[in-house]
């Protein structure tokens, strides 16, 4: 038997230059090229100012994104001009409810709280209803453990660094009969309070509001 004339000879020099090429390939091959963005890797500062830009639904939902997220979208001073919807809170789930929101660490530097209509004096009479004819509005008495609940959120809401309070329609002579000091701290210490229709119905007195201021 011959050999095959045209068997491959070897090459020392050449092979071993295309051993080498071949691992240098292998080894660029299995490095990570470069990474893509990823908001998780940026610092707490820079993911703040991004969130300042999101609407509050927006907001919320990065809550849920991740821990990263959730811990820094949740920044108090990312919420401190949130309107918390207070009267369909109260009216749906209740005043404990409503405490336990604004007891949430994102509202420590809430500037902005509306309670209108969350312990209501009055009610629109219905159509149908008889009631005295020069009177629109009927007359609600709060139990009074609702009294002593919007009690509590009112000495939470003293707490906060609020610029702006709403407590129109709501029953401030029954429930602050025995506590006038507290209602007159609360008032003066807030730049911006709006006190619209909280004497109305049958024993409320118009006097009661200058009474605490003075």
């Amino acid at each position: 038997m011959y050999k095959n004339s045209k068997a491959k000879k070897k090459r020392p020099g050449v092979d071993k230059e295309i051993t080498e090429s071949g691992n240098s390939s292998a080894r660029v091959d299995n490095c990570k090229g470069p990474q893509e963005p990823n908001l998780t890797n940026f610092p707490s500062e820079v993911l703040q100012r991004i969130f300042s830009f999101l609407p509050y639904s927006d907001l919320f939902t990065s809550t849920l994104v991740c821990t990263k997220f959730r811990d820094n979208a949740s920044d108090p001073v990312l919420w401190k001009r949130f309107l918390i919807p207070a009267m369909k809170i109260s009216q749906k789930d209740g005043l404990d409810r409503l405490l336990s929101v604004l007891k949430l660490p994102r509202f420590r530097k809430l500037q902005l709280l509306d309670l209108n209509r969350v312990c209501l004096a009055m009610i629109k009479k219905k159509k149908g209803k008889v009631y005295s004819p020069h009177m629109k509005y009927r007359k609600i008495e709060q139990p009074p453990d609702e009294k002593r609940k919007f009690l509590k959120i009112l000495e939470v809401a003293s707490k906060l660094p609020l610029t702006w309070l709403n407590l129109s329609y709501n029953d401030l002579p029954s429930v602050f009969v025995s506590s006038p000091q507290f209602l007159s701290r609360l008032i003066l210490n807030i730049p911006h309070v709006d006190l619209f229709a909280t004497c109305r119905g049958q024993g409320a007195s118009s006097d009661f509001i200058g009474n605490v201021l003075g």
